[in-house]
């Protein structure tokens, strides 16, 4: 629920099932999920339970199955890879997989030890390009439980998810962090990824207290107060290259410096990146105006 509640937050919206008992139940999710995809952007899947590897594919098990051979696991388990047809289906956008899984196998004791695959874990996963998957602990190790209802895993990563400014890989990174010095290096969680284009961020920071102070700053006119307001947007413009309202802060704070050729360069890029936004365009004529009004 921990993972419901953080995704609502974010504003996605949550297909949610729990203790699923049988396969068709998985069958109905992924269906419901997969129907639904291509209507977003960003697509995060999180599973949490027992998935064990089969030859070279990784199943996750229904809860109320007695899998006591391996082809009961074939049969009656569901395989990951009917999630990641979904996936590959949008490369082009933002998928994260997260198998926040034991990777032991609870039903070894049970089979025939003479099995060909054993203790090994889950295998890897390859993901399609746009895609993240995590998984909560490297191969053949277990996930903690935690001390409350949720995994330690699972808390470090909504706790992280709720980060401003924070990339996606950043998160995980994080988690990655938190989770290896909570259990004294026990749970070590590991990330494939094929994410492309430009950073995501679950939250963005919208600066609003820096561009407060950077108005404040400009409105003196003052030199001085002028290189302060600069440094914060280039700091801003750091995080974000494309910031429109630090674009228009920075050709404002050179034009205020009477540097004319830079603010209208400036202004001309952001025209470029906001084509339709007719007060840059605007402006821009404004800079062009009234710098031949100074030259003059």
């Amino acid at each position: 629920m921990l993972v419901k509640e953080t995704l609502d937050s974010l504003g996605f919206d949550v297909i949610l099932d729990t203790n699923i008992s049988n396969k068709n139940g998985f069958i109905e999710k992924v269906v419901e999920f997969g129907d639904k995809r291509e209507d977003y952007d960003v697509a995060f899947v999180y599973y949490a339970g027992h998935a064990i590897q089969v030859g070279s594919e990784n199943y996750l098990l229904p809860t109320k199955v007695d899998f006591k051979r391996e082809t009961d696991v074939r049969i009656k388990g569901f395989s990951v890879q009917d999630i990641m047809m979904y996936l590959s289906s949008m490369s082009n956008k933002v998928n994260v997989l997260i198998l926040d899984a034991c990777r032991d196998n609870p039903f070894e004791s049970n089979w025939n030890m003479t099995r060909s695959l054993k203790g090994s874990g889950l295998a890897k996963i390859s993901p399609p390009m746009g895609s993240l998957i995590a998984f909560s602990t490297s191969a053949g190790s277990t996930a903690a439980d935690g001390d409350g209802k949720h995994s330690v895993y699972c808390k470090s990563l909504c706790e992280n998810m709720y980060l401003k400014n924070t990339s996606l890989d950043q998160v995980f990174r994080n988690v990655r962090m938190e989770v290896s010095k909570e259990t004294n290096g026990i749970q070590t969680p590991v990330e494939q990824s094929q994410l492309t284009g430009q950073e995501f961020y679950l939250v963005k920071n919208t600066y609003e207290l820096e561009f407060d102070l950077i108005d404040s700053l400009i409105e003196t006119n003052n030199n001085t107060q002028l290189t302060e307001a600069m440094e914060l947007v280039g700091k801003i413009l750091t995080n974000e290259p494309s910031n429109k309202l630090a674009l228009d802060n920075k050709a404002r704070i050179y034009y205020n410096l009477e540097d004319f050729d830079k603010a209208i360069t400036i202004a001309k890029k952001i025209v470029k990146l906001y084509p339709k936004d007719s007060d840059q365009i605007n402006q821009l004529g404004y800079y062009y105006l009234n710098t031949d009004k100074n030259k003059n």
